[in-house]
């Protein structure tokens, strides 16, 4: 075993090639260059830059390898010469560690950091501190080689920051993620592609999602804090604090959305496939109904069948069920509102179930076409099961059913209430029972 050890304070490049060895670079002051190129198993790299404007490249082929990147400091103002570091390696069960920005409280900015792993069973942590202004390059890829019976890689985030922005990708089976960002004004991206897949984001700060960067940097659009899954049996996981915006986008079938809001926050869920459904979480822990406080507000869209969508909101929801192509099949809204807010719940297709219990003022719309829809209270959430009064304490309640066989079975104990009726078509059901 060999070990080489590097301490510099001037401009330098270093490149080494060994097999089964540790390399340590140690680099101070500005503009410095190192370039570590590794091949075989169980080989190390530790590279340490102290400066402004200071560039890092290791390239690690091999198994069971693991990289340390440290550069503490900044850039110098320009997109072109930011901090840069970039660890690529090939193999499985490799380990990649860099971290960026300056130690202490001080704020660094203009860095840029890169991960590129292919392989399986392989893990990328990338940590962001104090920093300022990272650009687009910030990001771990992630893609296996094979799905065949091999656990997934893992992509670890932690960012304290400001105006930065987090791309993260992933391909194959059983892959997670983890983010953990504090700061205000950053942006974060996750794409991932294939089955059981599971991404676990929580930010804690404000106007998270407005800064121009990530794929829109320097431009004035709007740029959504986003997680995108494409496959079955998937998982993403969001909890934010107050004034963010998130997006979640998921293609297939029986995934999960499990969303915690906190302030006044917006959440743009899209779910494309059947069975899947939208939920909530406490401390990280699923829960069945996502809770939502004043001032948030949910926009989801589920496109297929028997999908179901949970909520308990003192905020604003919108909600479109639908199949893009056929009629859907019993599709549910379970909606409890716990204090004022509104809603606005749309269903297409035959055996959709509205779950209706509001105890607070607020304004309700519900929209249903198709055939054997219902608007009441179902024991477990299905339409075989035995049927109570929905409950209304609002403002006002409109109801508009199109097609036959529909039922509105409905109590309606508040104060000056306003309830509207329409239905439209044969053989429709409809009871609403005034009180207060």
């Amino acid at each position: 075993m060999k070990k080489l050890s590097l301490v510099l304070s001037f401009t330098f490049m270093a490149s080494m090639i060994f097999a089964q060895n540790a390399a340590v670079v140690n680099q101070t002051k500005d503009k410095n260059k190192a370039n570590v190129t590794q091949a075989g198993s169980k080989n190390g790299a530790q590279v340490d830059q102290v400066g402004t404007s200071n560039f890092v490249t290791v390239d690690s082929k091999g198994k069971q390898n693991e990289v340390t990147v440290v550069q503490n400091g900044s850039g110098n103002g320009a997109v072109s010469d930011p901090i840069w570091g970039f660890v690529k390696q090939a193999g499985d069960a490799n380990i990649a560690n860099l971290k960026e920005g300056v130690v202490g409280g001080q704020v660094s900015n203009d860095n840029d950091g890169f991960i590129d792993q292919k392989g399986n069973n392989n893990q990328a942590t990338l940590e962001i501190m104090g920093s300022n202004n990272n650009f687009v390059d910030h990001g771990i890829t992630q893609i296996q080689k094979s799905t065949l019976g091999t656990e997934g890689n893992t992509a670890i985030i932690k960012q304290s920051s400001f105006n930065s922005d987090m791309n993260v990708y992933q391909e194959g089976t059983k892959n997670r993620v983890e983010g953990n960002t504090v700061g205000n004004n950053d942006v974060f991206s996750v794409d991932q592609g294939g089955i059981a897949n599971t991404a676990s984001i929580n930010q804690i700060g404000n106007n998270n999602n407005e800064f121009g960067s990530g794929f829109n940097i320097n431009t004035k659009e709007t740029t959504w804090n986003q997680v995108t899954q494409s496959g079955s049996y998937n998982a993403a996981v969001v909890s934010q604090g107050s004034d963010n915006i998130f997006r979640i986008k998921q293609y297939g079938d029986e995934n999960k959305a499990m969303i915690n809001q906190e302030g006044n926050n917006v959440v743009n869920t899209l779910q494309q496939g059947n069975l899947n459904t939208i939920g909530g979480l406490s401390n990280f822990v699923p829960q069945e109904v996502a809770t939502f406080s004043t001032g948030a507000t949910m926009d989801a869209v589920q496109l297929g069948d028997n999908n179901k969508l949970y909520v308990s909101t003192a905020g604003r929801l919108n909600v479109f069920q639908n199949n893009s192509s056929i009629a859907s099949e019993g599709n549910t809204v379970k909606y409890t509102q716990t204090s004022a807010g509104d809603a606005d719940l749309n269903q297409v297709g035959s055996n959709n179930l509205v779950f209706l219990k509001t105890t607070t003022a607020g304004l309700i719309d519900v929209d249903q076409n198709g055939t054997s829809n219902g608007v009441a209270l179902y024991a477990n959430g299905s339409a075989s099961a035995a049927s109570g009064s929905a409950l209304f304490e609002g403002t006002h309640l409109n109801v508009d059913q199109t097609g036959s066989s529909n039922l509105l079975n409905l109590n309606s104990t508040g104060a000056n209430a306003s309830v509207d009726v329409m239905q439209n078509g044969s053989s429709n059901w409809a009871s609403v029972v005034q009180s207060n």
